[in-house]
């Protein structure tokens, strides 16, 4: 793809036909590109044929005991009531005509 944005910056810089044939050509090296990429043999592997598989020359990790709990000694709190227990109900209710604080009216 850096071919083609070189393609664009000469159309930039390029005057007549020369300029027309970088535009094209910025135009249709992705659909080249895409034609490459999706070109793949398939008569190596046939349809329903799976190539074998081979074992891995190391052997897999074993798993052991699973490790022990960690327990932090130190002092519990309580959690805190929820908002509803707190008297809060949400943030504060505008009125008609009421600005927000902090924000600029008019701009």
């Amino acid at each position: 793809m850096s071919l083609r944005v070189i393609c664009f910056v000469a159309a930039v810089f390029v005057h007549g036909w020369l300029r027309w044939a970088c535009i094209i050509a910025a135009a249709v090296l992705p659909a080249i590109a895409v034609l490459i990429a999706n070109a793949v043999d398939l008569r190596r592997h046939p349809p329903g044929r799976v190539p074998p598989v081979t074992e891995p020359d190391h052997p897999a990790l074993e798993s052991g005991p699973p490790d022990p709990p960690v327990v932090i000694p130190g002092e519990t709190r309580p959690a805190s009531p929820p908002a509803a227990q707190r008297g809060h109900d949400g943030p504060p209710k505008r009125t008609q005509g009421q600005r927000m604080p902090g924000r600029r009216h008019g701009v």
